[in-house]
């Protein structure tokens, strides 16, 4: 029904039957077929003229999954949506994203999480890329920290990737 709705471009109705379909994917259904299904949906709203409808649509989405604690998903919703803003050049808010996904891939003491080593690696590639849009060289200098032989932490510094 969501899709039908967004199809006839009755938006408001569209959100109604996703909000009402959000509340089926702790109940009723998997994981994954709800992942599936929240994915399909996604990627049909994402090709929407109507910024700021598939906006609010995202926002309903992440909200849904961090209540339901689906972490997971929310990263991978994030970094959906981190993409989406790369590819229609929005920097402001893909900053805002890019920041959110690496307060959440961190531990505790607010170093990378090796454990979400994945999403870490889709992260820096989205920020490259979008530093190598923007033409910003000074943010695409990272340095590296590395273990040698002997145990030591070490800096080995790599410059306009």
């Amino acid at each position: 029904m969501v899709k039908i709705c967004f199809s006839l471009g009755d938006t408001e109705n569209a959100l109604k039957f996703y909000n009402e379909l959000l509340t089926y994917t702790t109940r009723a259904v998997t994981r994954n077929y709800s992942e599936k299904s929240i994915n399909n949906i996604l990627d049909k709203i994402s090709n929407s003229s109507d910024t700021a409808f598939m906006e609010r649509f995202y926002n309903i989405t992440l909200t849904a999954l961090e209540e339901q604690q689906n972490e997971r998903l929310w990263l991978k919703t994030n970094l959906k949506l981190a993409k989406l803003w790369l590819d229609r050049r929005q920097y402001g808010r893909l900053n805002k994203i890019l920041r959110l996904l690496h307060k959440a891939c961190q531990n505790e003491e607010g170093e990378d999480d090796q454990s979400k080593g994945t999403h870490l690696l889709e992260v820096y590639a989205i920020e490259i890329q979008m530093y190598t849009e923007t033409k910003n060289n000074k943010k695409l200098k990272v340095d590296i920290w590395s273990w040698d032989l002997f145990g030591s932490r070490r800096r080995n510094s790599i410059t306009n990737l």
